[in-house]
């Protein structure tokens, strides 16, 4: 095979993850493979790959029947395949026991289902089967709600994924160096597990950069979405993550400032198609952001915490496209960028990120100057 085509950044560029190689035409769709991936099998003389893909399963807890601290009593949820005139398929729910708590049979014409269960749940498997033999299995935890909760009488934090942290209030320790890293969703067997890792990365983000942060992403922090059924505002499982990280960071005292600088132009030209769910604009998006983070801020006694910090959304006058999170320093009155961490996805949209920290001192004296100047001259639109 030929050293050049085995050359790991000609088969990023391939993969579609370099843009700027004239002389190679990237796979359509770019990143239909993981990042590293061809490199990686090509590196163990593997010329030949098959991957078996099933339906795509999406399902929630509906909740006008949920039980605070038990789950919910009926889920419903969307599978999606190319499905056949003979095709009999059901919806089981069961505990991760293996006691069946629900079954339902699913629309051919639609996909979609509706389980009644015989006992809340928040936890369970859920599973596909067709005339009796299972072609789908999946293991859910739901999460109800993305509030923290703080006991100050034994001084913990349990966050939005049930996780127990201690406040000793001993002082912040950043770390000096961020290593690049990348996530990737679906190689996480277990989506929870999957979902913390990811806030995880966000709350080591916050930590190395904080305790003020600008987050410049033309998008903000994505989309949020209201389900036309019952009127709930509906947050995707990174936004999740986001904002499960950022609570963590106001209450340990390592964020007191956050700064969200996007462009509306751009983060209005995001065209989602999605059932029975409205896109965001402008004269909704920031009301919506609001909405969300006051009932935050509002729950579990955060009020406390959240007088502490401020968090401001503004509208850059120029268009941008990449992503960047910044470290903020004011001495004197006067702004500062000073670490960068290139972050190479949105929240809001993210089955898979990189973070690459920006090292190289020529690349993070011109990303500095440029978005403090973006900085410096945008206009303010929401402030929680």
């Amino acid at each position: 095979m030929p050293p050049a085509f085995c050359h790991e950044e000609n088969l990023a560029a391939l993969s579609g993850y370099l843009s700027n190689n004239k002389n190679i035409k990237a796979i359509n769709p770019p990143g239909f493979f993981a990042p590293n991936f061809l490199f990686d099998q090509l590196s163990k003389n593997i010329i030949g790959y098959r991957q078996v893909r099933s339906g795509h399963l999406s399902f929630r807890g509906v909740r006008t029947t949920r039980i605070e601290g038990k789950g919910s009593t009926e889920l419903t949820g969307f599978y999606q395949r190319n499905f056949t005139e003979d095709d009999e398929l059901l919806a089981l729910v069961s505990e991760r026991e293996g006691q069946e708590i629900g079954r339902s049979g699913i629309n051919p014409a639609t996909g979609l289902f509706k389980i009644s269960l015989s006992e809340p749940s928040i936890n369970g498997i859920m599973k596909i089967e067709r005339k009796g033999s299972l072609i789908y299995s999946k293991n859910y935890a739901l999460l109800q709600g993305i509030t923290g909760t703080v006991n100050f009488v034994e001084k913990t934090f349990t966050d939005a994924y049930g996780r127990e942290f201690q406040l000793d209030g001993s002082a912040i320790v950043r770390p000096e160096k961020l290593k690049p890293s990348s996530w990737y969703g679906p190689i996480y067997a277990d989506e929870r597990t999957g979902n913390i890792n990811l806030s995880d990365r966000f709350k080591g983000l916050l930590d190395y950069l904080g305790p003020r942060v600008l987050i410049a992403d033309p998008y903000f922090i994505g989309e949020f979405r209201r389900d036309d059924t019952n009127s709930d505002i509906k947050l995707s499982r990174c936004q999740i993550a986001f904002l499960a990280a950022l609570l963590r960071s106001i209450i340990d005292g390592s964020v007191s400032e956050v700064y969200i600088l996007g462009f509306n132009t751009r983060a209005n030209s995001v065209e989602r198609k999605g059932n029975s769910m409205n896109p965001t604009k402008t004269e909704n998006r920031f009301k919506q952001y609001k909405e969300v983070l006051d009932h935050i801020w509002g729950k579990n006694k955060l009020k406390t915490f959240k007088s502490e910090f401020r968090m401001e959304f503004l509208n850059n006058k120029r268009d941008f496209h990449n992503r960047y999170w910044f470290g903020l320093t004011i001495d004197n009155g006067i702004r500062d960028l000073n670490k960068c961490v290139v972050v190479t996805n949105s929240v809001g949209n993210i089955s898979e990120v990189d973070f690459y920290p920006v090292e190289e001192e020529g690349q993070l004296r011109e990303l500095t100057a440029r978005f403090l100047d973006f900085f410096n001259n945008c206009d303010s639109e929401l402030i929680v």
